[in-house]
Parts: structure tokens; C-alpha cells; sequence
């Protein structure tokens, strides 16, 4: 009935014909994949990847079986190079890239927090003590070359492992990283994968600990769960002079919006496309929380195989804390040096968008205050989180 509700309600808006049947055929078609997804039971579908991937004999095949991957490893990228020329840059920068841990210490049971990290010193200090009031006690971090001594910080934390690498960062070397962090710590054992300026909430955060949460998606069945992620600003401008340190980050950026849509399959945001004219990509989702097999491949929106995301619950948030002090000329930089054609456009249009301060104060006005999980309700996606 909700589906039925949304597609009336949609149709009203469109303004053609044409715009009406192109979105139901779009859809209709996202829908149906849905279905499916649930219907067909999660044993065929692991035969079929596992099929494709034993019988992959691509153009890296020698190269995976020569490799020193363990053999879950190798089956995974096995499974990659079953796509053809979508993952083949995966595929090679997963064999080829140069992680090395800067110091190793001790993994304690429980879940690893894993993060990307380049020039966030002040962002650091507010993540580590977030996730550290979550319960988590293993964080595996990847320092992409910092200047400003958030390499230092992260080697004196005695629960942080530190990685390294010689190579600079692009969207896909990143989600190579983070798979390689995964082969190197081991399968079969819960994650949290996200990026410095994001952090974790879910219902009852200040007295339900991370180890709780993952006791009841084991309890569900659940191998992983859907983040929705909620765009956090300032109420004043896009970068806060009132930020002059770690604390102040969540205090001052505390207003979000509750404009979301969901077809099923993909978290669509209006945030960001009401901020920034000319942004094309939306997607306001990720899997934060995994329990990482077999086959499985983090990717940054979605994971692979797909069918494991579909039967996944939305019941957490990201809290994107996206502009601080500083960041302004960080992201003009990111638009020239991004290796991927989209994110590039994307964050062009940021870093032109950002000095309209009238046109911030305008949308930003419809906004609503964050005060903790249960103010995030009037999201719609996460009125049934429990």
C-alpha cells in the first residue's frame, strides 16, 4: 500500500506522460529485481556465485592463483573477474597495491572499525571517541599520506592498527583498500567500514552497546545492515566559524532534512541535490555494518553479491559530518585530483556551490534539529528502526 501511495503521489509531480511511463518502467524494473532477490532462497544464489567464480579463467586468472591470498580470498576475485571490464581495475589494484601495516598490534574478539583517512586530525580525535563509546575495541585505520599529524595521533592509540600505502587515493583504489584490510584481518568476522566524518547511531546508542546490536542482527539472520545517510549542516553557513575544535562538530552541525525515497533497492537523498544544483548521484545509503564471507566485495554505496544487500534491514543512520574548518579548499583539490569521472563532477559542483551562503540559509531554513536517534524518526526509513 505504501508502494502504491508513493507511485500516485509521484505521478502527480511529473509533469509528462512520457516522465510518468519512464519512471514506472524504471521502477517497476528495481521492484521486481527486489523480489527476487528475496523469493529465490540464498543456497541457489551461492551456488550460482560460486559456480561463476570456479569457472572464471579471465585474463588475472593465473596471476589469482599464483597469488598468496587465502582461497575465500582468491574466489573472490575470482568472482570479480566474472564481470568483464567492470571490476577488472579492481581486480589488478587488488593484486598489485603495496598494504603494509606501519605497526602491528594485537585484534582482540569482536568487531573491527576500518577507515580511510588523510589530513583528519580533528575529525579523528571526535571518531575514535564516538566508536570507542559504542564498545568498539579494534580499529584498523589506512593513513593516505597525512601532513598534519593525524599519522602520529593514530600510531600513539594503542587500539588502532595503522596501514600504509605508497599509492595516492581514487574511489576505486579505496574500496581495494579497505578489501584488502579485510583479507589481511581475516573473513568471517564482523566489520564497521566507514569514513572519517561519519558516525554510527541506532535506537538506544547511549546504553546499547555495538556488541548488542550485532547480537540481534545475528539473531535475525542478518550478515549485514542498511545505513541511511543523513547530511548534517550547520544552521548559520556551510563551514561554521563556531568549529574551533573536535566537540564542536556535532554541536554546531546538527540540522539534517527527512527527504528520502526508497524503491527497494537504493537510498535516494534530496540533501545535497537541494544544496547543490547540478549534482547528479544521490545515493544517500551504505552497508556499514558487516559481516564480511566468502565472495563478499565492500563496495562504497553497496556490497557484493547484491542478493546479501537486498535482504538487509534499514535500521542504523550515518551521521555525515561533511563540512568543517578547513575543508573548503579540500574539496576543490578532491575535484581536480578524483580519478572517477563522476565523483569528480560531483564534487565540482560542491566546491562551486559552497560559497552561495544566501541560497544555503534558504534550504537550510526547512531543516530539522538533531538531538539523538529518535529525532531521526521523522526520516521515513527509520520510523520501524528497533
Amino acid at each position: 500500500m505504501q508502494k502504491l501511495i508513493y507511485l500516485v503521489n509521484r505521478l502527480r509531480r511529473n509533469n509528462s506522460i512520457f516522465e510518468s511511463v519512464f519512471w514506472i518502467l524504471r521502477h517497476s524494473f528495481d521492484y521486481v529485481r527486489y523480489v527476487v532477490y528475496w523469493i529465490v532462497p540464498e543456497r541457489v544464489w551461492y551456488f550460482f556465485v560460486r559456480h561463476r567464480a570456479l569457472s572464471y579463467n579471465g585474463a588475472f586468472s593465473s596471476a589469482i592463483n599464483s597469488s598468496r591470498f587465502t582461497e575465500a580470498t582468491k574466489n573472490t576475485l575470482r568472482f570479480l573477474g566474472t564481470f568483464g571490464p567492470k571490476y577488472s581495475d579492481h581486480v589488478k589494484l587488488f593484486l598489485e597495491c603495496q598494504l603494509k601495516r606501519v605497526i602491528d598490534r594485537h585484534i582482540s574478539d569482536g568487531v573491527v572499525c576500518i577507515c580511510i583517512v588523510h589530513n583528519e586530525l580533528m575529525r579523528m580525535k571526535l571518531f575514535l571517541e564516538h566508536y570507542r563509546s559504542l564498545g568498539v575495541t579494534n580499529f584498523a585505520i589506512l593513513d593516505d599520506n597525512s601532513s598534519d599529524g593525524t599519522r602520529e595521533f593514530l600510531l600513539s592509540q594503542s587500539d588502532v592498527i595503522v596501514f600504509e600505502s605508497p599509492d595516492r587515493y581514487t574511489t576505486v583504489l579505496r574500496e581495494v583498500w579497505i578489501n584488502r584490510m579485510i583479507s589481511d584481518l581475516g573473513l568471517d568476522r564482523w566489520f564497521i567500514i566507514v569514513d572519517s566524518d561519519e558516525l554510527l547511531d541506532y535506537p538506544n546508542r547511549r546504553v546499547k552497546s555495538i556488541t548488542t546490536l550485532l547480537n540481534e542482527l545475528e539473531g535475525l539472520g542478518k550478515s549485514r545492515t542498511r545505513a541511511v545517510m543523513v547530511e548534517m549542516y550547520s544552521p548559520n553557513s556551510v563551514f561554521d566559524d563556531a568549529i574551533r575544535n573536535y566537540h564542536d562538530i556535532p554541536r554546531v552541525n546538527r540540522m539534517f532534512w527527512n527527504k528520502y525515497s526508497f524503491d527497494g533497492f537504493i537510498i535516494r537523498g534530496r540533501t545535497n541535490k537541494a544544496l547543490i544544483p547540478g549534482m547528479t548521484k544521490n545515493y544517500c545509503m551504505k552497508y556499514p555494518i558487516i559481516k564480511m564471507r566468502e565472495f563478499d566485495f565492500h563496495h562504497t554505496h553497496f556490497d557484493l553479491p547484491c542478493y546479501r544487500d537486498a535482504r538487509a534491514d534499514t535500521m542504523v543512520a550515518l551521521l555525515h559530518y561533511k563540512c568543517v574548518n578547513g575543508d573548503r579548499e579540500k574539496y576543490k583539490e578532491r575535484a581536480q585530483a578524483e580519478g572517477t569521472l563522476a565523483n569528480r563532477d560531483g564534487l565540482v559542483s560542491f566546491s562551486n556551490a559552497i560559497e552561495r551562503d544566501e541560497h544555503y540559509l534558504q534550504v537550510v531554513s526547512h531543516f530539522y534539529e538533531y538531538r539523538d536517534f529518535e529525532s531521526l524518526r521523522v526520516i521515513r526509513l527509520l520510523r520501524r528502526a528497533r
